[in-house]
């Protein structure tokens, strides 16, 4: 190993020394965010929405879970930081949505989705039946807003067949 006085020396170079799991997670990012929706679940839009974001996360190398509950979407990615960066640019920009706001961006603690574009919906799955029930007068979003992400990636960990889950 080439010693770290040397004037060229750059610990990067050195990943191979990094224990496996540290190396992957590393090269790993997470981000949620939610948004109103704009169109109906059951639209030619949301089939579009849905196997558009397939091949897209297939090639950029993300995974990927959309909810949609009470007119707001959660959605969860996983995948290289830079990848997700650039379909978060492109999903700012979408219209069947609006005021997207991120709660969340940073490594995971683990990889979460087995999936490149899981989706559900309320009633089948329910983000305010799964934390126990709302507060009078607590919509939805402003339940998500509220919750601890280790609530949210737990929440949409169970949604994912066959899994156990650890929060990010």
């Amino acid at each position: 190993m080439t010693d770290p006085r040397q004037k060229n020396w750059n610990p990067v170079r050195f990943h191979s020394i990094l224990p496996a799991d540290a190396e992957r997670v590393l090269r790993m990012g997470s981000l949620i965010f939610i948004s109103e929706a704009l169109v109906p679940t059951s639209s030619v839009e949301m089939a579009r929405i849905y196997l558009a974001s397939r091949r897209r996360n297939r090639r950029l190398g993300v995974t990927s879970h959309l909810h949609h509950e009470d007119g707001i979407f959660l959605h969860y990615f996983e995948g290289p930081p830079g990848a997700i960066e650039t379909l978060l640019l492109s999903i700012r920009c979408d219209w069947r949505h609006r005021n997207m706001r991120v709660l969340h961006r940073g490594p995971p603690k683990e990889r979460l989705l087995t999936e490149w574009m899981g989706f559900s919906e309320a009633p089948e799955a329910s983000f305010l039946r799964w934390m126990g029930g709302a507060p009078d007068g607590i919509t939805p979003e402003q339940m998500l807003e509220r919750a601890e992400i280790a609530d949210i990636v737990e929440f949409i960990g169970t949604l994912q067949p066959n899994r156990s889950v650890s929060a990010v």
